[in-house]
């Protein structure tokens, strides 16, 4: 962990989901994308129980925080193309509700 190469890489990976993120989820229904390195949440603007389990259920596994937020908190070895996939599940299933 106090590698500068793997710390680097998990400030990279943590920037790029935060700003994949809000680039792709529907913005009429998120509240705000925030997060520090790779733990993120995605307030929304309605209940986010319904993702939970549709998520596990694509393969990305998310737990709610509160009512109105999704919480991320990926392995620190994720790369950008899981980041990608998990991105395009969330917002797919933003998107349906």
């Amino acid at each position: 962990v106090s590698d500068p190469d793997f710390l680097a890489h998990v400030q990279e990976m943590g920037n790029y989901m935060l700003e994949s993120l809000q680039q792709a989820l529907p913005p009429d229904k998120v509240v705000d994308v925030r997060g520090m390195g790779l733990m993120v949440g995605v307030q929304l603007n309605t209940a986010v129980a319904p993702i939970v389990p549709k998520a596990a259920a694509k393969g990305v596994l998310v737990i709610n925080a509160g009512e109105d937020v999704i919480r991320l908190v990926p392995p620190l070895i994720i790369n950008k193309e899981q980041i990608d996939e998990a991105v395009s599940v969330l917002s797919e299933l933003v998107a349906e509700l």
